[in-house]
């Protein structure tokens, strides 16, 4: 094959893997039959039984959108394509899905392990054209964690399609900027800060510029970040990141921006702040996964996660990007223990998460001015069930007119634990 520099792979695989065995790009149980996607040459045959059972049923399929129906509720299945080589063996456990799965990985199943056996970092765009867009990596400590997908929904997340992989791509977010589509994301955990440009609604990606390097991956120090919103501020476009490690007992905030009118591919065109490390955490000192957003004076905040119920206030310097961040307050907050989403609502905001101290809800609050924060709705209440075992988290979220979209990193029906996450969830609710 010949060489490559892209960012977009169609799907992505490890060198050595052979390219005419099938691949399935997209799994999604339901509660009495699947539906998957795959890529290949055609026809195949897919052929499926119980977990475990030699008594596999078949049929004949072509690439693309296939469904299962007359599978028996709550059961482990296992099944595979066979075009004359055999693509990965895909596990799915049938069950009444909460919300629209985006999509699904069964905790056993190992054809993502290059990368990971988890979904996470879920990160949800709409395009001008109406399209939503919903990004996901594959993350496990055994895993290299750095693969992510991106699929689409026509039909305002009533069903989605499998786009592209994009590799090394981990802890990314889909954004806009002059109706240009980007995604700002590392390379691995802890790796470089890396962004890309899409031409074609996130279908292929080109080379992606390194904003900077990173350090060693998994145990660090190295950039750290969540799929949080980017703000507008002072004509610059600005994002929250962190230097650290879980490992090396701290995360450092910092931002990094540009020059609104500037080219975003251009590395130096961008600006880091020194990192910002505070000691007002006994078990360590970590803020993280920051979101940017103007407060009521007319400044820039970072409202960053730091322990159950608290969140940690720093002020930008937004006349002085390489300035560093100006610790303003611990503030009492009841989405702090977890990463969280906040936005602008009608001069006020609205932050999405999970109160402390279960994941398995899935919580709204609203506030008029960052400082105090009333509950308004649950986008998710799943309170009488294993909090172990079932989680709705860290939400990317878009407001529009009454309505909170919301993408989740779910586990429900058989995920390893509530944070080992077997599905990306996509809800909507009214607000």
């Amino acid at each position: 094959m010949t060489g490559y520099s892209g960012w977009s792979h169609q799907p992505f695989r490890p060198f050595d893997y052979d390219r005419a065995r099938p691949v399935v790009v997209r799994l999604t149980p339901g509660q009495d039959g699947a539906r998957l996607a795959w890529r290949g040459s055609g026809p195949a045959q897919l052929c499926w039984a119980e977990r475990g059972s030699d008594s596999y049923l078949q049929m004949a399929v072509q690439p693309g959108e296939v469904t299962i129906t007359g599978l028996k509720d709550q059961t482990e299945y296992e099944l595979y394509l066979d075009n004359g080589k055999k693509s990965d063996v895909r596990l799915l456990r049938t069950g009444k899905p909460i919300g629209t799965i985006v999509n699904y990985l069964h905790p056993d199943d190992r054809a993502y392990a290059f990368s990971g056996q988890y979904l996470g970092s879920p990160s949800l765009l709409r395009l001008p054209g109406g399209t939503l867009l919903a990004s996901m990596d594959y993350f496990h400590r055994e895993g290299g964690q750095n693969c992510t997908q991106l699929f689409r929904s026509q039909d305002d997340g009533a069903s989605w399609n499998w786009l592209t992989d994009l590799y090394p791509c981990f802890w990314g977010k889909l954004f806009l900027h002059r109706d240009a589509l980007y995604m700002l994301a590392v390379s691995a955990e802890y790796g470089d800060l890396l962004v890309g440009r899409s031409g074609d609604g996130g279908r292929s990606w080109g080379t992606p510029a390194v904003i900077a390097r990173g350090g060693a991956v998994r145990t660090g120090p190295g950039f750290h970040r969540a799929p949080t919103c980017p703000a507008l501020h002072g004509g610059r476009l600005w994002f929250s990141a962190e230097f650290g490690a879980w490992q090396r007992g701290y995360h450092a905030s910092l931002t990094l921006s540009i020059n609104e009118d500037s080219d975003l591919l251009e590395p130096v065109n961008w600006t880091l702040s020194p990192p910002v490390r505070i000691g007002v955490n006994a078990a360590g000192d970590h803020i993280i996964e920051g979101n940017l957003v103007t407060a009521q004076d007319g400044g820039l905040v970072n409202i960053l996660r730091h322990g159950r119920n608290k969140a940690v206030i720093l002020r930008v310097d937004s006349e002085n990007p390489a300035a560093p961040q100006r610790f303003e307050k611990v503030l009492d907050f009841p989405l702090g223990d977890v990463k969280f989403e906040l936005l602008p609502c009608g001069g006020g905001y609205i932050a999405a998460g999970n109160p402390a101290p279960a994941r398995n809800i899935l919580a709204v609050y609203s506030s008029a001015d960052l400082l105090r924060w009333e509950h308004v709705t649950d986008i998710v209440n799943c309170a009488d069930r294993d909090p172990g075992r079932v989680g709705f988290q860290y939400p990317s979220c878009l407001l529009e007119g009454g309505r909170l979209l919301a993408l989740s990193r779910s586990a429900w029906n058989g995920a390893a634990s509530h944070h080992d996450s077997n599905m990306m969830t996509f809800h909507a609710k009214k607000i």
